[in-house]
C-alpha cells in the first residue's frame, strides 16, 4: 500500500522491477492499495544472466520526473519469491 502521495503535489508512483546486474527495469503505475499481476509483465526482457536477481522498489517521482523516493520492497518469504521469479524466467 502506498499512502500520503498527495503530499507530493504532481507526483506519481510506480512499482519498479529491476535486474540487479544490468539495472534494466520495468515500471508499473500504482496508487493506494495495489496488486500487481506478474504474469502480465515481460520479466524475460530483464534477464541479463542465467541466474538473474530481480529487485522490487516503490518509486515516487515529482512532476519533473526526478526520483524523490525509492524504497526497496523486502519480502518476508525471500526464498519463495526467488523460486517463483526463477521459475518464471526459466519458462
Amino acid at each position: 500500500m502506498i499512502g500520503a502521495i498527495e503530499e507530493f503535489i504532481g507526483s506519481k508512483a510506480y512499482l519498479m522491477v529491476e535486474d540487479r546486474a544490468s539495472q534494466e527495469s520495468l515500471q508499473v503505475p500504482i496508487s493506494g492499495e495495489f496488486t500487481v499481476d506478474f504474469n502480465t509483465l515481460d520479466l524475460i526482457s530483464l534477464k541479463s544472466k542465467d541466474k538473474t536477481v530481480l529487485d522490487l522498489f516503490v518509486v515516487i517521482e515529482n512532476n519533473s520526473q526526478d526520483v524523490i523516493r525509492k524504497e526497496k520492497l523486502d519480502i518476508l518469504k525471500r526464498n519463495t519469491r526467488k523460486i517463483i521469479i526463477i521459475a518464471i524466467l526459466n519458462n
